[in-house]
């Protein structure tokens, strides 16, 4: 665990970056590395040592199967859905998990780029309901005046990895799209940023 969290730190765009790899190799490091941590914080291993980084632990998996040559939104999907629905979602046990917020957007991102391309309800759908559970994890009352996106934003180690995540949502081109779904993108992304 160790090895993944020091490998899920690393930046792979950055040549003095220790440990790790540069380019390619480094993303498929760290983009390991990142869906390992999250899932074994999961049954059975319940590991619950990474030190409040899902946030952090979320956005690095992101950049890295972005900048991936080849396309595994279907299979971020998958994943990114299967761990909210171990998470909790909708807040019964006692414990809240603040996670869904971030496995949440990561979500709503890979299946806007899923093809063939996710109905836009269904995405609108997925949107509401982040913002929502998002909204009603408030944890932190000093900064209590925020929306619960931008409250796991400020919080985050990788702040600054969320906010360029935002802008990257805002230009997004939904020309194709619904009125309603460029506005529930355009949301998230705002709220991300302010």
């Amino acid at each position: 665990m160790e090895v993944l969290e020091l490998i899920r730190w690393s930046q792979p765009e950055d040549p003095e970056w220790k440990p790790g790899e540069m380019g390619e190799f480094g993303h498929w490091m760290r983009a390991f590395s990142c869906a390992a941590i999250l899932r074994v914080e999961q049954e059975p291993w319940n590991y619950k040592y990474n030190d409040g980084s899902t946030d952090s632990t979320t956005i690095q998996l992101m950049f890295s199967l972005e900048a991936l040559p080849v396309d595994v939104s279907r299979e971020a999907v998958r994943h990114l859905a299967w761990l909210i629905l171990k998470s909790d979602p909708e807040g019964r046990e006692k414990l809240k998990d603040e996670s869904v917020r971030e496995y949440g957007v990561a979500l709503f991102w890979f299946a806007l780029h899923l093809r063939p391309q996710t109905e836009d309800q269904d995405l609108i759908s997925l949107a509401e309901w982040t913002v929502k559970r998002a909204d009603e994890l408030r944890w932190d009352s000093s900064i209590a005046e925020f929306s619960g996106l931008r409250q796991m934003v400020i919080r985050c180690q990788e702040r600054s990895a969320w906010e360029l995540f935002g802008v990257r949502l805002s230009e997004v081109d939904l020309s194709d799209r619904s009125s309603d779904l460029q506005t529930w993108v355009r949301l998230i992304a705002e709220q991300l940023l302010d």
